[in-house]
């Protein structure tokens, strides 16, 4: 409240509100939000998101340093989404936002290509790629380098160690390629130890052309999209990669989530048959290195995409059900793939035959091996596996297909784990992840 007891005139302009608790020493980030993000233990935040980055227009694509310095004079700015962004969170605070969470940064930077296709001329690239240059030494130089000193400025005179840059998003042919060798060839001569990633040539993703390369450079890493149904992601996303070609490129998962006919809040169908999809990154992580489902958060009551992973109010939040199987994989990692085998039957879904019962199985650290196992059916499975001995049992599933949670029961479904002496005999709930971690 501001009081005026005399009357009179003055004027504000720039305000903004925190909490006095928030999460970790920067004072910036919003408690119960980065609690949820923490829970997750992201090994990197993929930022400042997709075709936002690339903006719908060429006039309105990143750039990143009108985001810095004084939120007063940053330039705030209308997005592809409908809403405008006052860039509270600029370049700097994405990067202090992985160090609160001892999370890698990936920075997807602007490459002078819109989500129009539309393209900066070749022989006016020169500031664009000056600027992903720019951006590393922010990122990364020393203080006495120009933009290392106005990090320092900035507060964090240490380097944020930035590892991983996609030059673009979700962009392909002629107009891509050509860009994409100018910054390619421009970090890679500065900055040789940086970790380039590229996109996927076929818009969107996941029509699985093993590649279509990019002529003239070679692909680090590829960055493939899948916004999918459950249906798909149970019968065609459960052993895509099984048999992609290797050697070409790595892949880097960088958006998916079942949206194709998704409620509003998610549901547990959509989880699950998530769930199924990462057993499959598992599998196969000699391909695939990164993984990472979007969107993240969304306003409850300005929602533009459904669903979301965690739903924000003014004070409050809640979760799509996608976001426990998120946690459990992250509390499950492995440190070591395992063979595997699995005898099921198939049942038919709209996009072909999917297994009854999918899994992975991975060794951690400690010599425990951990069994991931999903139920695609809404019946109960009988399961038996050769693994024995005192195990920890987790369970996600919920009542029904359709259950999620809400602001009024933002936890509603949860995981229940028990201690049990296992002796390789089970039954999987309808539509389930169970996680078996032996000793």
């Amino acid at each position: 409240v501001f009081r005026a007891p005399q009357g009179g005139t003055f004027y504000l302009d720039c305000v903004s509100l925190f909490p006095a608790d928030t999460y970790g020493t920067s004072g910036l980030f919003r408690k119960d939000l980065m609690e949820r993000l923490a829970a997750l233990k992201p090994a990197f935040v993929r930022f400042p998101g997709g075709s936002w980055v690339n903006g719908h227009t060429l006039e309105t694509g990143y750039l990143w340093k009108t985001t810095i310095g004084p939120i007063w004079e940053r330039k705030s700015q209308w997005n592809i989404w409908g809403y405008t962004t006052t860039h509270g969170v600029g370049f700097h605070e994405y990067l202090l936002l992985c160090e609160e969470l001892k999370a890698k940064p990936l920075f997807c930077c602007y490459c002078g290509v819109d989500c129009g296709m539309r393209a900066i001329p070749m022989d006016k690239m020169g500031p664009i790629v000056q600027d992903v240059l720019d951006a590393i030494e922010y990122a990364n130089g020393p203080v006495t380098s120009p933009w290392g000193r106005k990090r320092a400025e900035a507060g964090h005179p240490a380097p944020f160690n930035l590892e991983y840059l996609e030059i673009g998003n979700e962009l392909r042919g002629k107009v891509y390629e050509e860009r994409y060798a100018l910054i390619h060839d421009a970090v890679q001569a500065k900055y040789p130890n940086i970790k380039l990633l590229s996109d996927a040539t076929n818009r969107g993703g996941g029509t699985f052309s093993h590649g279509a390369p990019i002529t003239g450079r070679p692909q680090h890493i590829r960055d493939e999209h899948y916004y999918k149904e459950a249906d798909w992601y149970f019968s065609q996303g459960a052993t895509c990669f099984d048999t992609w070609p290797r050697g070409k490129f790595e892949v880097f998962v960088g958006e998916y989530a079942c949206c194709a006919g998704a409620p509003k809040w998610g549901d547990l169908r959509g989880a699950i048959s998530e769930a199924a999809f990462m057993l499959n990154f598992e599998r196969n992580q000699d391909l695939v290195k990164l993984a990472a489902y979007a969107p993240l958060f969304a306003n409850r009551d300005h929602m533009k995409w459904k669903p979301n992973l965690i739903y924000v109010t003014s004070n409050s939040n809640f979760v799509n059900p996608s976001w426990n199987v998120q946690k459990l994989f992250a509390e499950n990692h492995g440190t070591q793939v395992l063979d595997l085998s699995v005898k099921t039957e198939t049942f038919k879904l709209r996009w072909g035959d999917a297994p009854k019962v999918q899994a992975s199985a991975v060794r951690d650290a400690d010599g425990s091996v951990i069994l991931k196992v999903v139920n695609a059916t809404e019946t109960p499975q009988p399961f038996t596996t050769n693994l024995r001995g005192r195990t920890t049992k987790t369970v996600f599933t919920g009542p029904n297909r359709s259950a999620h949670n809400s602001v009024e029961a933002p936890d509603g479904l949860k995981e229940v784990a028990t201690q049990i002496d296992f002796t390789g005999a089970d039954t999987l709930p309808p539509l389930s992840l169970t996680i078996y971690r032996v000793r």
